[in-house]
């Protein structure tokens, strides 16, 4: 998956510029304020966006553009692997959860805006989210999971609390606290 979304940019390599708010601002705060992820950039916190800025600083500058674009693939990547198993509750065909998890990888407008670049994950996120709201993991390994999921996507998009009914709906289905990891990691990040 990230080798596809590495390749979906046309002309000038996705590893050989740096997109967006990326260099502009995230990787600016960090060269100017180490390790502040709780700057915010159009009035809301950006976690994940911020700590990709911190580690790419890190990095030889010439070598932040390469980290920007394989770790925004990873975690697109990351997200459609996830969004592939969390959905099996759901759709119990495998080819079609592979088609799901494929059209996160493929998303039309990608190449346009959000592909390959640390600005953009949390929209990947924001997808997964979705998933892990309704996936209901049976293992701790799971839980922690959709946990970390929900709480770095409230922390790094704003727009997440529009699944904040479908929590409210989960809680009302599932009243034991087990089921609730998602909801706590989103609290959290609230």
């Amino acid at each position: 998956g990230a080798i596809v979304l590495l390749g979906r940019i046309p002309g000038t390599p996705a590893w050989d510029g740096i997109y967006a708010e990326d260099l502009g601002i995230f990787l600016r705060n960090a060269l100017q304020h180490p390790w502040q992820l709780l700057i915010p950039y159009a009035g809301y916190m950006q976690l994940v966006p911020q700590t990709l800025g911190q580690i790419a600083a890190l990095l030889p500058l010439q070598d932040a553009a390469a980290f920007y674009a394989i770790t925004g693939a990873l975690i697109a990547s990351a997200c459609a692997l996830f969004i592939f198993h969390a959905s099996a509750g759901h759709i119990q065909s495998p080819v079609l959860r592979a088609l799901l998890a494929l059209a996160v990888v493929l998303l039309p407008v990608a190449p346009l805006e959000i592909v390959d670049s640390g600005v953009n994950t949390p929209w990947y996120l924001m997808m997964a989210l979705f998933w892990a709201i309704l996936w209901r993991p049976r293992t701790r390994a799971g839980m922690a999971l959709v946990a970390a999921i929900a709480f770095l996507t409230v922390t790094s998009n704003t727009l997440a609390v529009v699944f904040a009914p479908l929590l409210l709906l989960r809680i009302i289905a599932l009243p034991r606290w087990r089921e609730h990891a998602v909801t706590i990691g989103f609290a959290l990040g609230a």
